[in-house]
């Protein structure tokens, strides 16, 4: 009932709608309205109130709205429980630490990192309210060789969304999304095993949505962006992360239950960042010089050098573009 009161003020935003109107397009009472109006208060909301006028939305937080994300996701099967934090250090410690107690399906979500971080436990830059940053933890019926695919499907799935959102996205193999030659976002899965079971697996990915471009760290200006700074308008993150959450809901049960990959490997393939390039390829001290040729069946990267193809599989390396 919260939420379809939130949606009536936010659809008549800076406007006042009367108590009494809310009262006969829902069927509550005006009582009842006056408690949940308190409530949408006390969670940062700004609601101006009058006697005779009713009910104005003036302000609303940035933050993101478990209560709509839960609506939302309701008949997602990926998604058993949603924990939110105002604040955390990193959603993918959070689950690392408390993989004890935490339910198979689990998202964890909040609004401000204080040590996010990305693959070779690089930074992370999660300023609060303005981008998202989740970590979903699963425990999979699934090999451990099967992980690197993991990351491939939610990477293609950020990619269909972008693009259903008319975003011009691409994947700068093996975990990072970009836009105009700039990173937007990045993927980072972890899991726990043996040789041949996952005990546990996270899938922590993040996007900048919000940011504006003064925002970014000097050392991170020159090379990412966000979908404000390129588009020049705020997006709505709740509807944005449950598009994502659906769309990796239905790659996810796909690969798992039948082993489906071959449509996400596609949509890599078309949207690669890095595909008939030049790059340096870093395999610890060792520099690599090549042209990416293709993926391969498996999603990792064929690169050819000295007239010669091979196959470079995810966690082994670090990509450079050459300029």
């Amino acid at each position: 009932m919260k939420l379809l009161i939130l949606d009536i003020l936010q659809s008549n935003k800076y406007n006042y709608v009367s108590g009494e109107d809310i009262s006969k397009t829902l069927g509550v009472t005006r009582a009842a309205i006056w408690k949940y109006i308190k409530s949408l208060q006390e969670e940062g909301y700004v609601i101006e109130s009058s006697p005779r006028k009713g009910y104005k939305l003036t302000f609303a937080p940035s933050k993101l709205s478990i209560d709509k994300l839960t609506s939302n996701l309701s008949e997602n099967t990926l998604v058993k429980k949603i924990l939110y934090f105002d604040t955390i250090e990193s959603t993918n410690d959070y689950c690392k630490k408390n993989s004890e107690n935490i339910q198979n399906g689990t998202i964890v979500l909040t609004d401000h990192q204080l040590k996010g971080r990305g693959r070779f436990d690089r930074n992370w830059f999660s300023p609060k309210g303005k981008g998202i940053y989740c970590s979903i933890y699963l425990k999979p019926e699934l090999s451990p060789y099967e992980i690197s695919k993991i990351t491939s499907i939610t990477c293609a799935a950020i990619i269909e969304v972008l693009h259903s959102y008319n975003i011009d996205a691409k994947v700068k193999w093996p975990n990072d999304i970009y836009i105009n030659n700039k990173k937007i976002g990045g993927i980072l899965t972890e899991m726990k095993g043996d040789m041949d079971r996952i005990n546990y697996l996270i899938i922590g990915f993040g996007l900048n949505v919000n940011q504006e471009s003064f925002e970014f760290p000097e050392e991170i200006s020159s090379i990412a962006t966000s979908l404000k700074t390129v588009y020049n308008k705020d997006f709505n993150r709740e509807l944005l992360l449950t598009d994502i959450l659906n769309k990796l809901e239905n790659f996810y049960n796909n690969f798992s239950e039948n082993f489906n990959f071959e449509y996400p490997l596609r949509v890599l393939r078309n949207n690669s960042y890095v595909i008939n390039k030049s790059v340096t390829l870093i395999k610890g001290k060792e520099l690599i010089q090549g042209k990416v040729i293709n993926l391969g069946e498996n999603g990792e990267l064929i690169i050819e050098r000295n007239g010669k193809t091979e196959s470079v599989f995810s966690g082994e390396i670090s990509l450079k573009i050459n300029s």
